[in-house]
């Protein structure tokens, strides 16, 4: 028998109930954009934990906005963006 409920995520009320042999279980939020975005940032790196990953923690990079964003101080949030890669010449590479 278990139970668990929202991890602290924005929106409605979650909640995950059953009997029967343990399991893991991962509720993800019903709106698709949402879900793959908890999906991401919770599951994947549960997952590679679970696969042994010394690091099972998701890239991150630092970037430069085209626009400032003012953003709520009291929780995270996630902000749809493009990436536009512009490659910088830093000189020849040597082989060795």
């Amino acid at each position: 028998e278990g139970a668990a409920s929202g991890a602290g995520g924005e929106g409605g009320k979650g909640g995950v109930e059953g009997e029967g042999r343990p399991m893991l279980v991962f509720a993800v939020p019903g709106n698709p954009v949402s879900a793959a975005v908890t999906f991401q940032l919770t599951v994947v790196p549960a997952l590679r934990r679970l696969a042994g990953w010394r690091d099972p923690r998701l890239r991150r990079m630092h970037v430069a906005l085209g626009a400032d964003l003012k953003l709520d101080n009291e929780r995270p949030e996630y902000h749809r963006a493009t990436l536009d890669w512009q490659h910088t010449h830093t000189g020849q590479q040597q082989q060795q």
